[in-house]
């Protein structure tokens, strides 16, 4: 006797049913690293919480958000200022060293492309020349906020204002309010990665407190 050969009916349940499972290993190893990033993420906050503290026993205050606030420096952008002052801060050779460096060095990035003339806090990432103002990344790619809790109540424009996104326009980032009328971590500072989604103030936002 032949052998009977598959149908053609039969030929497309086969091919249904492997790319229904296909698409369900492709939906697994998705949240798989996206989970994976996230557990990255918050271990990464609890380091850097952990040397800004660090930096306060040092300096008896944590970093500005804003370099303008140290010594009064100029020529920065509207963008990432607070990132900017954290990386200088934490990165600076002075009174006792460095006090952070992020796991790899792809956490640094210059997301918004500025610099200034020199380099403001004798941080380590830079010898000589022009200083490319650095910021700290998620495991998202995306540049945490960092804001001073002096700057919560009414933070100017310049402080508020992260770019995620190099070809973005920017975005405006509030102060988040912690339990009744009062801020979170009042009289520290606030971290913040923008989570998966790369948006600043929606529910998958990855705070620090």
């Amino acid at each position: 006797m032949k052998s009977k050969g598959f149908t053609l009916l039969e030929l497309l349940v086969v091919i249904v049913i492997i790319g229904v499972l296909t698409s369900l290993v492709v939906i697994g190893v998705v949240y798989a690293i996206r989970t994976s990033k996230i557990s990255n993420t918050e271990a990464m906050i609890g380091t850097m919480k952990g040397a800004l503290e660090n930096y306060h026993t040092r300096w008896r205050d944590y970093p500005p958000s804003s370099l303008s606030r140290y010594r009064g420096i100029k020529g920065l952008n509207e963008f990432n200022n607070g990132n900017e002052s954290m990386v200088a801060s934490l990165s600076s050779k002075r009174k006792g060293g460095i006090i952070y460096q992020p796991p790899a060095q792809d956490h640094y990035q210059n997301i918004d492309a500025d610099q200034l003339s020199k380099n403001p806090t004798k941080s380590f990432l830079v010898d000589k020349g022009p200083y490319p103002l650095m910021e700290y990344v998620d495991f998202f790619g995306y540049p945490f906020i960092y804001l001073h809790h002096n700057d919560y109540r009414n933070p100017a424009s310049s402080i508020t204002r992260y770019k995620f996104d190099p070809s973005g326009s920017g975005k405006t980032i509030k102060p988040v309010k912690g339990v009744g009328t009062s801020w979170a971590m009042p009289d520290k500072f606030q971290l913040i990665s923008p989570g998966p989604d790369g948006e600043p103030g929606t529910p998958d936002d990855i705070q620090g407190f």
